[in-house]
């Protein structure tokens, strides 16, 4: 099994859930980032917040939904996120959940998810399928520079010999969850 595993696939099907459920009680030993969405009764995405992946410290809100449009928080990802990252250094594993939005604007972000990546630190985590790119760029208004920092981070992922990218339709893939587990079982020893 690789030392680097990520999953992708579509918007929701519980690629989240998956690495939960496979890691347990396990999760508080992580470094990383999960990110969490915040929805009204009614379903709307109210926004979206990085928290520690061992649930650790306060939730930090890097997109929110203001009329309808979402405002992007990059010095989220500048401050908190790279204090993540860097703390990930240090941990059993990480959990990078999700890979592939904003952050990839933010070339301190970028710097220390590449150091943490390049290191000796096993990562599970989720990346935006790279089909999703253009709704992205569309609904949140990025720019081309996001879409080629996008296709960069895939680009290294698929050629990446320690990084597996699973596609996966969600919580019914039972192929996907049995590689999951196997990832657990190898490099997750706490």
């Amino acid at each position: 099994m690789k030392r680097r595993l990520f999953l992708t696939g579509p918007d929701r099907c519980g690629k989240s859930e998956m690495i939960q459920l496979a890691l347990g009680e396990k999760l508080r030993h992580a470094g990383g980032f999960v990110t969490l969405r915040e929805q009204d009764a009614e379903g709307n995405i109210l926004g979206f917040d990085l928290l520690a992946a061992d649930g650790s410290g306060q939730k930090a809100r890097f997109l929110e939904m203001t009329e309808g449009k979402p405002m992007t928080h990059l010095e989220v990802f500048s401050h908190e996120g790279v204090r993540l990252l860097n703390q990930a250094e240090n941990r059993p594993f990480a959990v990078l959940d999700e890979l592939g939005g904003a952050e990839l604007l933010d070339d301190g972000f970028v710097r220390a998810l590449v150091q943490l990546v390049r290191g000796p630190v096993p990562c599970i985590g989720v990346v935006k399928p790279l089909d999703s790119v253009g709704k992205t760029v569309g609904v949140m208004g990025l720019n081309l520079r996001y879409e080629l920092a996008r296709r960069v981070l895939y680009d290294y992922m698929m050629k990446d010999p320690n990084t597996l990218v699973i596609q996966t339709t969600g919580l019914e893939d039972d192929n996907a969850m049995a590689q999951i587990r196997q990832w657990v079982d190898e490099y997750v020893t706490v």
